[in-house]
């Protein structure tokens, strides 16, 4: 599939999910900080870094939802394709047609996280609701909220743009068994 995703992954969407990523790595380096110097924090100076928990929880989260589009975008998730690879031995189109339904079904589950987070992030902005304790550590939802819907909106674009090149390709293909 990743010799056809030029062409059903526009480069800016591509360039897009990169940057994303890009975030999401920088996240994981802070968050390798964070619980490392929590962890020297609290050995050398019996004083640990208030709200670590918090940000690690959150923190990968916020990880997966950056870099789960540009994962998408170069066919590196990780998925079962026994049954893909035996319906295209079948027949070429058959395969091409059930990766365009199952990119389909991507797209809409992730369309749902964006039509149900979405909401939620405007809520949490509004309210200024937090995660934690008042009295020790607060962290603001609506961060991690708008990221998992920008997220969710890459990832369902990218789906419908692999379903639609996966259709064209299986309705213009003369390699039909």
């Amino acid at each position: 599939m990743s010799a056809y995703l030029p062409i059903l992954v526009p480069k800016v969407l591509t360039a897009i999910a990169r940057t994303m990523a890009v975030f999401g790595t920088l996240g994981v380096a802070a968050l390798v900080l964070l619980i490392d110097y929590d962890i020297i924090g609290r050995q050398v100076f019996n004083q640990p870094i208030v709200g670590v928990a918090e940000l690690a929880a959150l923190g990968i989260v916020v990880v997966v939802f950056l870099q789960a589009p540009y994962a998408l975008a170069q066919d590196r998730m990780i998925r079962t394709d026994m049954l893909i690879n035996m319906l295209k031995r079948k027949s070429a189109r058959l395969g091409m047609a059930f990766e365009a339904v199952l990119a389909l079904a991507g797209a809409a589950i992730f369309g749902i996280v964006v039509f149900a987070c979405f909401p939620e992030f405007l809520k949490h902005l509004s309210n200024g609701d937090a995660y934690g304790d008042p009295a020790v550590f607060l962290l603001p939802k609506w961060p991690t909220t708008l990221v998992v819907t920008i997220g969710s909106f890459a990832m369902a674009v990218i789906y419908l743009f692999q379903a639609y090149g996966w259709l064209r390709r299986a309705l213009t293909s003369e390699d039909a068994a």
